[in-house]
C-alpha cells in the first residue's frame, strides 16, 4: 500500500494537468466505440501488439473529454504501482530484505521512461507489458521453488507472451529482474534457474512468433503488405544488423545506464550510472559469492538482453522507453548488493524519497509545457469568433533536436498529424465540425488567407 500510495503522489502532476500530449490527440480523435476501425487500432496490431492496442482501447474509453483524461492516467499509474510491487515481492523472495526491496522497487517509477509512460497516456500499454513481464518472472521464480512446476512455467510463458504482444521490448523487464536472481540465488539452483527462464522465453518468445504471424501473413496479408511498404523501417528484422549493434551500444545502452538523469543535459550521467553499477558488483564479490565469475556474466548478459530487441530493427528510436529494461536490471543489480542492516534499509529509503522528490519536480516540467499547450489551443479555438469556421494554422517554435527523444523537448502540435487531431477533438467537445489545419515551424506560412492563427512559440520549452 506504501508503494501504491508513493506512486500515486509521484504522479500527482500528471493527474491533476488537464492535457493530452503528442499522439494521445490521435488515438482520441476516434470515438472510443469506433476504436476498432481507426488506422490506431490497426498499427498497433500490425506492430505485433494486440494487447497494446486493447488497453489504449480501454485507456481511452475511461474518459469523455480532455477534462477527465486523468482518469484513463490513473489506469496507467495504478499499473505501474502493482509493477513496483511484484518487482519487490520479486526481489524479497530473492533474499532482498523487504524495505530494501521496496527501496529501489520505488525508485523505478522515478525513471525517465517509467515518468513517460505515467504522463503520456499513449504509451500507457507499456505499463500493462511491464506488469505481465514482472508477473512472468514471479511465476518463474515460483516454478523453481514449489510444487505444480509445469502448471507454473506455462502460466510464465503465457504471460511473457502476453507482454511481447503489448511492447516486444518492455517485456525484456523479464530477463532484466534475472540480474538479481543471479546475484543472490544459491549455486546448486543457479543452473537449474537458467534452464527454467531461457526455457520459458523461448517457448513464450516462438508462440509470440507464431501468432504475430498467422495474424499479420494469414488474416490480414494485404493490409500487412501495405504497412510494410509505408512504414519499412518498423517492420525491417535484423536490418544492417551491425549498425543496429553499433547504435545498440553506443546510444541505447549509455541512455538506459543513466537511470535517473537525462543523459542530454548531463552527459557524465551513463558514466555515474555505470560506476554504481561497478560499485554493486564489488560488493557482491566482498560478500563471497561462490562462482564470482559466472554470477558476473550472467548479470552482464541480463543488463545486454535486456535491451536486445530494439537493435533487431531498422527503426532506431532512441527513447528512455525503449531503454527502460536495461535500467530495470542496473536497479535489480543495486539492489541485489546491499544487505539486510538498518544502514542498508535507511539508505534505501532515503535514495527512494530523494528520487521521488527529483521525479516528481520533473514531471511537473514535462507536464506543464503539454497543459499550456492544450489551454492555448482550446482557448484559441473557443474565442475565435467570426473564424470560428476558419483553418487553422499552428506556429510552433523551431526544432532544436536536442533530446532526441520523442518524450521530452517539443510540442506536440509539431508533427502535423497531431496538431489536426488536436483542433479535430477540442471543436468536436465545443461542437463545432472538422476544419483544415496546417503547422508552421517559426514564422507564419502566408499572411494570406482568412484563417485562425495559433502562435504557441512563447510557450516553455520542455526540459
Amino acid at each position: 500500500m506504501l508503494l501504491a500510495a508513493g506512486a500515486l503522489a509521484m504522479f500527482l502532476p500528471a493527474l491533476l494537468g488537464t492535457y493530452l500530449y503528442h499522439d494521445d490527440w490521435v488515438h482520441r480523435v476516434a470515438e472510443p466505440w469506433a476504436f476498432r476501425s481507426s488506422p490506431s487500432f490497426l498499427h498497433l496490431v500490425l506492430m505485433g501488439r494486440p494487447v497494446c492496442s486493447a488497453c489504449t482501447f480501454v485507456h481511452f474509453s475511461l474518459f469523455a473529454t480532455i477534462d477527465t483524461a486523468w482518469i484513463g492516467r490513473l489506469a496507467v499509474i495504478l499499473q505501474l504501482a502493482a509493477a513496483a510491487i511484484a518487482t519487490a515481492h520479486f526481489l524479497e523472495r530473492e533474499g532482498v530484505d523487504r524495505w530494501v526491496a521496496a527501496g529501489w522497487s520505488f525508485s523505478l517509477l522515478a525513471l525517465p521512461g517509467a515518468l513517460a509512460i505515467g504522463y503520456w497516456l499513449g504509451i500507457g500499454c507499456l505499463a500493462t507489458g511491464w506488469l505481465l513481464a514482472v508477473l512472468a518472472a514471479l511465476a518463474a521464480q515460483r516454478s523453481l521453488r514449489g510444487d505444480h512446476a509445469v502448471a507454473w512455467s506455462a502460466t510464465a510463458a503465457v504471460l511473457l507472451a502476453a507482454a511481447f504482444a503489448a511492447h516486444q521490448q518492455i517485456a525484456m523487464v523479464y530477463v532484466a529482474l534475472f540480474a538479481a536472481l543471479a546475484t543472490r540465488s544459491r549455486i546448486t539452483w543457479l543452473s537449474r534457474a537458467l534452464r527454467r527462464y531461457l526455457t520459458i522465453a523461448v517457448v513464450a518468445v516462438g508462440a509470440y512468433a507464431a501468432g504475430y504471424l498467422f495474424f499479420a501473413r494469414l488474416v490480414f496479408p494485404e493490409i500487412y503488405a501495405r504497412y510494410q511498404a509505408m512504414d519499412p523501417e518498423r517492420t525491417a528484422i535484423l536490418a544492417d544488423p551491425l549498425v543496429g549493434l553499433a547504435w545498440f551500444a553506443a546510444r541505447l545502452v549509455p541512455r538506459g545506464a543513466a537511470l535517473w538523469f537525462d543523459a542530454s543535459i548531463w552527459p557524465w550521467a551513463p558514466a555515474l550510472g555505470l560506476a554504481a553499477l561497478s560499485i554493486a558488483i564489488v560488493l557482491i564479490w566482498l560478500q563471497r559469492a561462490p562462482r564470482f565469475s559466472l554470477r558476473l556474466a550472467l548479470v552482464i548478459s541480463a543488463i545486454l538482453l535486456a535491451g536486445a530487441p530494439a537493435a533487431l530493427t531498422g527503426y532506431r528510436l532512441e527513447t528512455y522507453r525503449l531503454a527502460l529494461p536495461i535500467s530495470v536490471a542496473i536497479v535489480a543489480t543495486l539492489a541485489a548488493s546491499y544487505g539486510r542492516g538498518w544502514a542498508d534499509r535507511l539508505s534505501a529509503l532515503a535514495m527512494a524519497l530523494a528520487l521521488g522528490y527529483h521525479a516528481t519536480s520533473r514531471l511537473e516540467a514535462m507536464v506543464a509545457p503539454a497543459a499550456r499547450e492544450t489551454a492555448a489551443l482550446r482557448s484559441a479555438i473557443a474565442s475565435a469568433g467570426e473564424l470560428r469556421d476558419a483553418p487553422v494554422e499552428i506556429i510552433v517554435p523551431p526544432a532544436t533536436g536536442a533530446t532526441g527523444t520523442d518524450e521530452v523537448g517539443f510540442l506536440s502540435t509539431r508533427f502535423t498529424f497531431n496538431a489536426r487531431d488536436a483542433v479535430t477533438v477540442m471543436r468536436r467537445e465545443l461542437g463545432l465540425s472538422p476544419v483544415q489545419v496546417t503547422v508552421s515551424e517559426g514564422e507564419p506560412a502566408s499572411a494570406a488567407g482568412r484563417r485562425l492563427v495559433v502562435d504557441l512559440r512563447s510557450l516553455p520549452r520542455r526540459p
